[in-house]
């Protein structure tokens, strides 16, 4: 039976053969329920027909909010949905209002947007912030994304570690990294606090690679290098880079960014603004200065070793593609770029060279505390050097005894 709202408002029971006689006209029509209040039924003039329930929230304005096509959900179905609509905003709820914020929540994609241009790039050095890029974007995009932010729960993490678990060091990095921006959500109010869904996550065990550079492989190197530079398949500079990583103990990034203004060459220390452990003095050998002292400047270039344009330092994957060439010319496939900064720390090691002289001698942080209260004097160390220097030089010359 039909009847009127007080505004002419046509009202029916809306009952399933109700609902399939409905006709569309040119016009949107709305069709309400003469049982529930505000439950009615949408017409457009595509002829779609759509259940929905108006209401009034705390505030007094009129909301409304659709539940379901016809078709997909039943008259019943669609009258109960109402009915919980008008239940939730009797306890002072807003369904409507509730359903905007969560889709203008934050996903995990905001989040490392954000964590990446708020915190990452402001706090981090250019190193870590590559990695930290690169991982985002493979690993934790793809993985969990689409995510609310507030609905990332500790399961959906453990998945990713667990999936990345033949890579241990990196897994335990991808962690780190979701930590540190669900710490800075909570901070920015996209999640209550102490819910990091990384808390009592446990990181794999990290092998530690320890892989020695003997005196033998030591030649075999000198040997590539002097192959490679004849016939020209690594540059000069590039040839002198790796010698200097191995004559200097400093770490790839370090030599990398190294600026003309950085050496001293009175002093005999490279003054690095930018190393991993803070800006610091690092002595260097009297062969590894020589050895600065001989390169070539390109003018206009502020950097020791740059690109084939000059104006910038040498790229970190083409440093690793011409490294590639020399350990498989040397027949030493195994060995890293970081392994020839090793190979100073055990020589200074063997030669007698104490904790405090070695954490020096590479610019580590550790022994810190305790190196406030030891008197530093450049002379030790750089007689290591000079030893060390000497040598890792006659085994690239091949002329050790």
């Amino acid at each position: 039976m039909l009847s009127q709202t007080p505004t002419g408002a046509t009202m029916v029971k809306l009952t399933k053969r109700v609902v399939d006689t409905l006709k569309a006209t040119d016009k949107e029509q709305v069709m309400w329920d003469d049982e529930l209040r505000g439950f009615g039924i949408r017409i457009k003039p595509t002829g779609v027909k759509s259940y929905i329930v108006q209401y009034r929230n705390a505030g007094g304005r009129s909301k409304r909010k659709t539940l379901g096509r016809h078709g997909e959900i039943t008259p019943d179905q669609a009258r109960k949905l109402a009915a919980d609509v008008r239940h939730e905003v009797s306890k002072g709820g807003d369904p409507v209002a509730a359903r905007a914020a969560w889709k203008a929540a934050p996903t995990v994609d905001d989040l490392m947007t954000e964590y990446v241009t708020s915190h990452v790039e402001i706090h981090n050095k250019p190193t870590t912030q590559a990695e930290v890029k690169r991982l985002v974007d493979r690993r934790i995009r793809p993985a969990l994304g689409k995510l609310k932010v507030k609905e990332v729960t500790r399961q959906d993490i453990a998945k990713l570690h667990r999936n990345m678990r033949e890579t241990p060091r990196q897994a335990n990095f991808v962690l780190s990294v979701i930590s540190k921006a669900f710490n800075l959500a909570e901070v920015w109010g996209y999640r209550n606090d102490g819910t990091n869904p990384v808390n009592k996550l446990q990181r794999y065990k990290e092998n530690i690679r320890n892989r020695p550079i003997t005196d033998a492989d030591l030649e075999k190197i000198g040997v590539a290098f002097r192959a490679a530079e004849l016939d020209g398949s690594v540059s000069t500079g590039l040839i002198n880079f790796f010698r200097l990583l191995a004559l200097t103990g400093c770490r790839l990034s370090e030599l990398l960014s190294l600026t003309w203004a950085e050496i001293d060459f009175e002093r005999g220390v490279l003054n690095l603004k930018d190393a991993k452990a803070g800006a610091r003095s690092h002595v260097i050998s009297t062969i590894a200065l020589d050895l600065f002292a001989s390169m070539e400047r390109v003018p206009g270039s502020e950097f020791v070793f740059t690109s084939g344009s000059g104006t910038a330092p040498f790229d970190k994957s083409n440093a690793e593609r011409a490294w590639r060439k020399l350990r498989k010319r040397a027949g030493l496939e195994d060995l890293r770029i970081h392994d020839l900064r090793h190979m100073v720390g055990t020589m200074a090691g063997s030669s007698g060279a104490n904790a405090f002289q070695i954490r020096d001698l590479l610019g580590h942080k550790t022994l810190a505390v305790t190196g406030r209260y030891v008197a530093r004097d450049d002379n030790p160390i750089r007689q290591i050097h000079d030893q060390i220097s000497a040598h890792v030089e006659q085994g690239l010359s091949g002329k050790i005894q």
